[in-house]
């Protein structure tokens, strides 16, 4: 069976567009200029944000764009630099585990989406990426359990469903 995981791109693009508008205001061009070269740091503003939510929104924005680039290690940085100035920021441990997994790491996955659970008990993408992860490391019970918590908050989630059916059908541990 194909996974597909479930990523969020759309809500980004609000935050992408309040960080930018507010890192050109945070430093204007004779500041830049005004500073050592040496202090002007070209990979990112998001340390010139004075706002801390705003700022924690610049490093997950940034945690995005290096992913749609490809780059997942940069994307898990940029997450985690995310975290650590908002631990309660749910998006940035649900997308640091999307890159994990994809990186191949489903335990690093799981923890980071069971913390994004955690924030928000309804996160029905959250639930079912956990079910993939779970799934990946031999965990049918828990990947079960992930599926009809996702069915549970969303009747018409029909990846989960599939998922359900599938281990329901083909899984050699599975005593349900």
């Amino acid at each position: 069976m194909v996974m597909l995981i479930r990523s969020r791109w759309v809500s980004a693009i609000a935050t992408m567009a309040v960080v930018s508008a507010s890192s050109m205001v945070a430093i204007s061009p004779a500041m830049a200029q005004s500073m050592p070269q040496d202090e002007v740091s070209e990979p990112s503003g998001c340390e010139l944000v004075d706002d801390t939510v705003l700022r924690a929104d610049c490093y997950h924005a940034e945690g995005l764009a290096a992913y749609e680039r490809g780059e997942l290690q940069a994307a898990i940085e940029a997450y985690t630099m995310a975290l650590q100035i908002n631990p309660r920021h749910g998006d940035s441990y649900y997308n640091r585990g999307v890159a994990h997994y994809d990186l191949g790491y489903p335990e690093d996955a799981i923890a980071d989406y069971s913390q994004a659970i955690a924030l928000n008990t309804q996160d029905e993408d959250a639930y079912y990426n956990r079910g993939l992860a779970r799934y990946d490391l031999g965990d049918t019970q828990g990947a079960m359990a992930d599926f009809n918590a996702t069915l549970s908050i969303n009747p018409d989630a029909k990846d989960a469903q599939g998922w359900l059916d599938y281990i329901q059908y083909y899984a050699p541990d599975n005593d349900s």
